[in-house]
């Protein structure tokens, strides 16, 4: 049977939602580096 993915907004390139989500990352360059490596090794 396949996978089905569901995907929200991520936020890419919003750089208040590192503050706003406490998401864990330096910054939105590498939040957006880390969140495309994610989905590429998954889908």
């Amino acid at each position: 049977m396949p996978k089905i993915f569901f995907t929200g907004d991520l936020h890419f390139g919003h750089e208040n939602v590192l503050a706003f989500d406490k998401r864990p990352f330096a910054s939105i360059e590498e939040m957006d580096t880390e969140l495309i490596r994610r989905w590429n090794n998954e889908v």
